[in-house]
Parts: structure tokens; C-alpha cells; sequence
């Protein structure tokens, strides 16, 4: 019966219901960790229009239930839909939405009821079989006392309203914020070329909605010459400027640059040209367009960050400029929150301010320095994760998971 308190509240009461009819038989034992926790997923669990699916959704002779047969394809969809709901959450005004990894049971015990107004966040639990628990308006108890604690003062010190929330220190400097960004849009906008279908629906959606959108390239400039000079030799940049020469050719246009840039070209020439060209080589074009502008730092890039599942250890390595961005960021900031580190094996540590003295004396002893280590500021996962505009260091999937 312990069995049944990691259950969802769904599940509690369709055993009862079991348990409760003679005409039934409840799972228990074995039977009942399978039950809970097996790979079967039911119709029922999708939040996505079932027949987006493209498997086969099977049934048993004598069960009313249906269930999906692969559990990848239910996953990506299940995972899109997630996201969508996430994005509407915070376009209601909440502060966070925590989507939680699969198979993580969501507690209250740890957490206190905030509204809205005050704080609260929305927490999105995803159980092994499928089902989507949407859990608004709690709080981690600890960070509810923190914030407590600060109104209080404040109201004491009369410099702050009640109600009114105590504005978060920023983890990074701008500069480091800056950095960030463009290498996040580098790796997504080089992953964004594979999927041209996609990339399709954002234009159509980016003309429609024109959110943090305009027909013009992201320049990925900066007022930090590090950052310009990573973004310049980053493998990300070389890769894309390759297939932008690709793409210039193939259109007869002159010298190199951004095809969303190109003031000088006839019309009604290029308009000919893009008639004579089948339609993959058109859809190519269309998608280094949207790849050219997607805006750094937009909830586009992670959203697609998501969707591509973008694995930031093939395209950045961290370099002096991080380290030194990084320290900058922890002398302005001496207390960092702790819960923006990713300390999962082959993530990088914030702690470690001297870095060069640590690569230094690990090259003394013999071993190779270790390059491929990521901020804890984004994590890649395949499965459902936290995604946050709280903060520009908690965006969640820059750290490769290895």
C-alpha cells in the first residue's frame, strides 16, 4: 500500500474504485508498481489532439482504456503541448512555470500557497504513465520565508508597499547575460537548418503574432569586445556563415553576409531567380531567413532550444572570456543563489572563480584540461524541464547532460 502515496491523485482513486467494485480486481504487489509506474500510457493522459499521433493506439479485449503504443512519439507531443501550456501560463502574468522531469512526484508538504500576485508559481508534474498534473499558485516553503522575511523589513523600513514583491537581484552582469544569449541563438539557429518544417510554422507564427520580431538579422553585436571576439570564432558562427555563402550562391548575390540584409539586390532578377529554383531549395532559403532573425535572447530560442533538444556541448567549449565574465558577475554579485548551479557530472561549477590557477595546475600534473564543461545556467534534457524568464542564468538546457 506504500505503493499508492507515490501515485497521482488520478490513479488513488481509479484503484479505489477497483479495490471498492467485486465485479474487479485492484493491482497490488508487483502488479501495482507496474500498474503505476509501467510503460503503458493511456489515451487519456495525452493533453495534445490524439490524432496528431502517428503510431496505433491499441486496446484490450475486455478494458475501456486505450493506450499509445510508442512512448517516444507520445513524448514529443506531450512535450509540446507542455511547453504551449507553459507559454500561456507565463503570458498570464505568473512568475515561473517548473515543468518537472518525468517521474518526479510533485509534494506539498515542501511548499506554501502564494496567489498570482504575490509570487506564486505554477508547477507542471508529468507522471511515468503519461498524465499532466497542473499545480498553481504554490511556493518552496524556504524561498516563501525569504521573501516574508524581506517584505517585513521593508514594511518596517517603509520603502516598499506590501504587496508588492522584492525585486530579484540579477545572477549575471549584462555583459555575461549578453554572452549567453548569442551563443544560445548560434548553436539554435545551426540546429533550426535541420528542421525547416518547423522553422516554417515559426515564420508563419512570427508574421502573424509579430512578437519580438522584425524582418531584419540579429546582428549578435555587443559592447564587450570578449563577447564579440567568442561569437567570431565560435564553430556555431563558421558553420552558419558557411551555409549563408551556400544559400548567396545559389541566389547569384555578391560578397558574403546576411541574406535578410541584402539592400543592393534587383527584385524583379531575384524574384526570377527564386522561380527557376524547386521548392526544397525555396524552403532552405525560408528557414536561414528565420534562423537570421530569430532574435537572441526571445522565448523563441527556448522554446526551440527545447523542441531541437540543442545539445550546447557540440557547438560552445567554455574560454577565458566565460571565466572572466563569470568572476566579473560573482564580484558584483558576491552571494549567487545556489539554485542556478547544475552540479550534474560534466557541468561547470559557478564556485570556481579561479579557474585558470585550477587548468593550470591540472595541465602540471599531467592531465588534459577539461573543455567540454558547461555554466550551470542551461541544461539539455530529452525529457520535460524546468523553463523560467525569471532570470536569463535559468533557462534550462545549456548544460549537456553527458
Amino acid at each position: 500500500m506504500q505503493q499508492l502515496t507515490l501515485a497521482t491523485a488520478k490513479q488513488q482513486k481509479t484503484w479505489f474504485r477497483l479495490f471498492k467494485n467485486p465485479e474487479e480486481h485492484a493491482p497490488t504487489g508487483r502488479r501495482l508498481k507496474a500498474w503505476l509506474f509501467g510503460a503503458e500510457i493511456p489515451a487519456s493522459s495525452a493533453i495534445f489532439p490524439p490524432e496528431l499521433y502517428t503510431g496505433n493506439i491499441v486496446s484490450d479485449l475486455f478494458g475501456e482504456e486505450r493506450y499509445f503504443d510508442d512512448a517516444e512519439k507520445f513524448w514529443k507531443l506531450q512535450t509540446e503541448a507542455i511547453i504551449h501550456r507553459q507559454a500561456a501560463y507565463l503570458e498570464e502574468g505568473w512568475s515561473d512555470v517548473v515543468i518537472m522531469e518525468i517521474g518526479a512526484h510533485f509534494y506539498e508538504y515542501d511548499k506554501v500557497k502564494r496567489g498570482r500576485a504575490k509570487g506564486g508559481k505554477v508547477y507542471i508534474s508529468c507522471a511515468s504513465n503519461g498524465e499532466i498534473g497542473f499545480h498553481e499558485g504554490w511556493l518552496d516553503a524556504k524561498e516563501a520565508a525569504k521573501r516574508d522575511k524581506a517584505k517585513a523589513q521593508q514594511a518596517k523600513a517603509g520603502a516598499q508597499p506590501e504587496d508588492e514583491p522584492a525585486p530579484a537581484k540579477p545572477e549575471l552582469t549584462s555583459n555575461a547575460i549578453r554572452y549567453i544569449d548569442l551563443h544560445l541563438q548560434n548553436a539554435v539557429r545551426i540546429e533550426l537548418l535541420k528542421a525547416p518544417q518547423i522553422a516554417l510554422r515559426l515564420l508563419v507564427s512570427s508574421v502573424i503574432t509579430r512578437e519580438a520580431w522584425q524582418v531584419k538579422p540579429e546582428r549578435q553585436d555587443g559592447h564587450h569586445p570578449a563577447v564579440l571576439a567568442s561569437i567570431e570564432a565560435s564553430p556555431a558562427k563558421a558553420a552558419f556563415t558557411t551555409v549563408q555563402n551556400e544559400l548567396r550562391s545559389l541566389l547569384g548575390l555578391q560578397d558574403e553576409g546576411y541574406l535578410s540584409a541584402e539592400c543592393g539586390a534587383d527584385l524583379p532578377k531575384l524574384f526570377a531567380k527564386l522561380l527557376t529554383l524547386p521548392d526544397e531549395d525555396i524552403l532552405k532559403l525560408l528557414t536561414c531567413l528565420m534562423a537570421e532573425t530569430l532574435p537572441a535572447g526571445s522565448a523563441a530560442v527556448d522554446i526551440l532550444g527545447h523542441l531541437l533538444k540543442v545539445d550546447m556541448q557540440t557547438w560552445w567549449a567554455p574560454e577565458e572570456a566565460f571565466f572572466d565574465l563569470l568572476r566579473t558577475s560573482r564580484r558584483s554579485t558576491p552571494c549567487l543563489p545556489r539554485s542556478g548551479v547544475n552540479s550534474a557530472p560534466g557541468s561547470g561549477s559557478l564556485k570556481r572563480p579561479n579557474s585558470r590557477r585550477r587548468r593550470s595546475a591540472t595541465a602540471s600534473q599531467g592531465r588534459e584540461a577539461t573543455t567540454n564543461r558547461k555554466p550551470g545556467c542551461r541544461a539539455t534534457s530529452t525529457s520535460p524541464c524546468s523553463l523560467t524568464r525569471s532570470a536569463k542564468a535559468s533557462a534550462p538546457w545549456m548544460t549537456g547532460t553527458p
